[in-house]
């Protein structure tokens, strides 16, 4: 949810520093005739390219993270709280839902509302 927020505040950032170097440019072409420096010192293409690009490696880091947590090995113990049965399981952390998971065998493992789910990070 930041990701989007900030994402969403780049572009508006950016989109406002463009029209104020266009402005600028377009003002300032029209009352020196080319006598003066432009007045915004760094090209925005180049600033323009530099946020594109820090925003593509944001992205990107985000993705390795997220393959990387979803690809942790859990160890989930399903309590039968009547009887006190205990029974283990392996999985991933990608493939663990709300009230089922698919363990590391592919067997599809789903929990009832009275029993208790013990999760441990294995690594």
């Amino acid at each position: 949810m930041i990701t989007k927020f900030l994402v969403t505040a780049a572009i508006i950032i950016g989109a406002i520093l463009y029209l104020r170097y266009r402005n600028r440019t377009v003002m300032a072409q029209q009352s020196l005739a080319n006598s003066a420096p432009p007045p915004f010192p760094v090209p925005f293409k180049v600033i323009s390219y530099a946020l594109a690009g820090l925003i593509c490696l944001a992205a990107t880091g985000y993705m390795l993270y997220d393959y990387h947590d979803s690809h942790r090995l859990l160890s989930i113990r399903v309590v039968n709280p009547a009887s006190g049965e205990e029974v283990e399981y392996k999985a991933l952390k990608g493939k663990l839902d709300n009230r089922s998971f698919e363990t590391i065998h592919g067997q599809q493992i789903r929990v009832s509302d009275n029993e208790r789910l013990v999760i441990e990070v294995i690594d």
